[in-house]
């Protein structure tokens, strides 16, 4: 029996990392997810939308036009200094022609939408940003945590050494705190695990040996991270792979507390009020052969 394809948010920072983009690529190339929207997060008004600017346009270059995209709140609710904006977003890919439609902007706020949408379904939320949006809509409407199927974090640590290169959390400690204690049912894949993984250079080359707009954009995209930063891991890909799971990923059941400490958010296990599915391990070969699979597949001939 076919089960019916999860409705999917996808929350995300596009546009630095080049992660989020490989993620957006296996939410289409999944049969398991159906992409209801993507909402951008972390900046200004003018830094989100150039990120949905990116988001339109690796939608229209995957041939996902009719995916809306949404600006999510602009304003963090901690005061952080963390810097979201590298000033390398959209080379490699908005400076290159398209000949055909790129995705909607929607004028509508994302956290808005996301209250309103989620009497229509219930959606899983999977974010890989700062958690601001997410946050903002169980704020003004706390019911929200109820409807929502599911939220899945790309970030959080359980140890304390890592919490600080948990970007996501620590750009706005006190989203991710509201979401925690929200009461919607979460898996954190944190950054403990996902620092497991890395991009083989044998793998890039498969991307850009296919020579179709999404996996060259992909494969730009990815030179130019690992330009700045090396080398090019997994994060946000793996966290939307959770979504339907396979065995290169290993979750486990927790009992957690949060808090947070020294302006980091912080996952306790053993013995807390929270019960979430906590990332433990992944196989990274495993993974990326996966990933190649369905990409490839999906987009190598398009």
């Amino acid at each position: 029996m076919t089960r019916e394809a999860v409705p999917v948010v996808f929350d995300t920072d596009i546009g630095t990392n080049v992660d989020d983009a490989l993620a957006l690529a296996l939410a289409l190339a999944s049969p398991e997810i159906r992409l209801v929207a993507v909402s951008v997060v972390n900046g200004d008004a003018t830094t989100l939308h150039l990120r949905a600017r990116i988001a339109a346009r690796l939608l229209g270059l995957a041939g996902r036009a009719d995916v809306p995209v949404l600006r999510g709140h602009p304003e963090r609710l901690s005061a952080s200094d963390r810097y979201s904006h590298l000033g390398h977003e959209g080379e490699g890919l908005l400076e290159y022609a398209h000949d055909g439609a790129d995705a909607t902007i929607h004028d509508t706020p994302a956290a808005d939408w996301l209250v309103a949408h989620s009497h229509d379904e219930p959606l899983h939320v999977v974010a890989t940003g700062p958690l601001t949006t997410v946050a903002v809509a169980l704020q003004r409407d706390p019911a929200l945590a109820h409807r929502l199927r599911h939220l899945t974090v790309m970030g959080g640590s359980v140890h304390p050494d890592k919490a600080e290169r948990d970007y996501n959390t620590a750009c706005d400690p006190l989203a991710a705190l509201v979401c925690a204690i929200s009461g919607v049912p979460i898996t954190w894949v944190t950054i403990d695990t996902t620092l497991q993984t890395a991009m083989t250079a044998a793998a890039l080359q498969r991307i850009r040996d296919a020579h179709t707009p999404l996996l060259d954009a992909l494969a730009r995209l990815t030179e130019i991270w690992l330009q700045r930063r090396s080398p090019a891991r997994y994060h946000d890909p793996l966290a939307m792979a959770s979504v339907f799971g396979g065995p290169w990923l290993t979750l486990r059941t927790e009992h957690l507390d949060y808090s947070v400490h020294d302006g980091l958010f912080r996952l306790h296990p053993g013995g807390g009020a929270h019960h979430a599915a906590v990332s433990q391990q992944v196989d990274s070969d495993a993974f990326e052969a996966a990933y190649l699979e369905r990409v490839l597949a999906a987009f190598a001939d398009r």
